[in-house]
């Protein structure tokens, strides 16, 4: 029996009646969802815009102390590794200032040395007066010149208060008075605490403009086309030196004429990190001697390594190896495809750092796939990661001390050193473009930001441009981003099948030459090797 074209003819018409019915509905009910969630979001940006000025308020109103005046424990929080958001950009550049990185720790202090000031104020540090209450302190700071500028009265209620029993612990330099002294949990060496500390907020490449190495009483060259550079050997217990070399100043006991700008670059790159590395060892062990072994001011960091390209993946897994931050973990995402295929390189790379795994559905956008990934970790910074791109061993090292001298919550490369297949060749992109705030769009695969920034500006559920849209967002809130150096990574731009689907001609606008071939190691900076003594 043979079928009825025109019954067949009318079914037909049937269901495609039937199916664009529901297509519809299914359109219109997707409209209503868009609006109410553009509805959502800004409701949520208007509230942080509200909560920011109450925020201001109260914080104007409380004053420096405020936790102490009122006898107020104060909330702990995490720790916190950037700055306020600075003011936009007007000509000369500016940088906010910074707040404690531990919050919830309370510190009074009756101290003369710079230093310790400096070391201070990483804590919710205030000045003891009559008006300040020692009872509700988690430490009390007291050196020899501090003390002895209280006034009698205020000297006494600080005696009388380190006789009591169960305060909060009491911790002097060793050239304090015995009659305070006595009394101390804890001793600094007199000398044991210089060299050490300085503020990122006031040594901020940003800050370089408005200090030069001349006035500050140092023999300083200049290498065309970088700027000053300290010709003198480096004294690593210098506060100076370790200023200056924050700032990106290198110090460079030889003559400076045969330094190239990248050279000079680099060597500003290697004082820079050995600073603030420096800065963060000393900062713990002053935090042991004044009896905080659990304070910290390392953040976590995640790495969101997301890919719907399993050839490419497990190279990039056991690559993440490399990386030297410490209390690293990584979020691994297979998009489309089953996390059997990189089993082997996650069990390598757990055992040098926590992984874990996720799969997500090919349907599944980029964006929705790294909130999701996001969402698994409590880490304080993360690092939105590439599969096929270089990280040198030092990228997210970096990328958190940018953070915490950039004033943004949020840092990425505008400078980028750039693989082309098709010209198998490395470029420099957008040379110059480093160091600084930035109204632009940094590279996608370079992005790292803190937390908290991701909590009320996720992700857009797309697969392209979300990086953007996330960025755009940050803006909205007031937020500013921050480009930093352009070594430890290596953008590598595919023949073909790049997310980015852009002629290689628009790489190479602008471009400087960098090397020929690949070779991505070359754009790293390895350490200085400076003694520690």
């Amino acid at each position: 029996m043979t079928e009825d074209p025109e019954w067949r003819i009318e079914e037909l018409e049937q269901r495609l009646f039937d199916e664009r019915r529901e297509r519809d509905v299914a359109q219109r009910r997707a409209a209503e969802l868009f609006e109410r969630v553009g509805l959502w979001r800004k409701r949520a940006e208007d509230r942080a815009v509200r909560i920011k000025k109450l925020e201001a308020e109260r914080d104007r109103l409380r004053g420096a102390a405020g936790w102490l005046r009122r006898g107020r424990r104060a909330v702990s929080r995490p720790p916190v590794v950037v700055s306020t958001p600075p003011a936009p950009e007007t000509g000369d550049a500016t940088v906010a200032g910074e707040g404690p990185l531990l919050p919830g720790v309370r510190c009074v202090t009756a101290i003369a040395s710079p230093d310790l000031a400096t070391a201070a104020d990483t804590f919710d540090a205030a000045a003891l007066d009559p008006s300040v209450s020692l009872m509700e302190a988690d430490v009390v700071l007291v050196d020899a010149g501090g003390f002895e500028n209280l006034p009698g009265e205020t000297a006494a209620t600080l005696v009388e208060w380190a006789s009591v029993s169960g305060r909060p612990p009491l911790v002097v330099t060793g050239d304090t008075p015995h009659d305070i002294a006595q009394y101390a949990q804890s001793v600094i060496g007199a000398d044991d605490h210089t060299g050490r500390f300085f503020a990122p907020s006031l040594w901020s490449p940003l800050t370089r403009g408005d200090r030069d190495a001349g006035p500050l009483g140092f023999v300083s060259g200049e290498v065309e086309g970088f700027g000053p550079v300290v010709v003198e050997p480096f004294d690593a217990s210098s506060t100076r030196h370790l200023e200056l070399a924050a700032q990106g100043v290198p110090v460079h006991a030889r003559d400076t004429g045969a330094l190239t700008p990248d050279a000079a670059r680099r060597l500003g790159v290697q004082y820079r990190r050995f600073a603030y590395e420096r800065r963060t060892t000393e900062l713990e062990r002053f935090f042991e001697q004044l009896t905080l072994e659990t304070a910290t001011i390392r953040p976590t960091v995640a790495g969101m390594l997301v890919s719907n390209r399993p050839d490419d993946v497990v190279n990039a897994i056991d690559g993440l190896r490399l990386q030297r931050v410490p209390n690293f973990e990584v979020v691994v995402g297979c998009h489309g495809f089953s996390s059997s295929v990189v089993a082997s390189a996650v069990d390598r790379l757990a055992e040098h750092v926590p992984v874990r795994v996720l799969e997500f559905g090919a349907e599944m956008s980029l964006g929705a796939c790294l909130n999701r990934a996001i969402s698994t970790t409590g880490a304080d910074v993360i690092a939105k990661m590439d599969d096929d791109d270089h990280y040198g061993p030092a990228y997210l090292i970096d990328a958190l001390h940018a953070l915490a001298y950039g004033g943004a919550p949020v840092v990425g490369k505008g400078t980028s050193f750039t693989y082309l297949e098709s010209e198998d060749r490395t470029v420099i992109r957008r040379p110059g473009n480093e160091e600084r705030l930035s109204n632009g769009s940094p590279t996608g695969a370079t992005l790292v930001w803190a937390r908290s920034l991701w909590e009320t500006n996720p992700f857009a559920h797309r697969s392209l441009g979300e990086d953007l849209a996330f960025l755009r967002g940050a803006r909205r809130l007031g937020h500013q981003v921050y480009i930093n150096s352009g070594y430890e990574f290596v953008y590598h731009r595919r023949r073909l099948g790049n997310t980015w689907e852009a002629a290689d001609a628009l790489f190479l606008e602008g471009a400087d030459p960098a090397w020929d071939g690949e070779n991505p190691t070359l754009a790293d900076v390895p350490d200085v090797e400076i003694s520690r003594e």
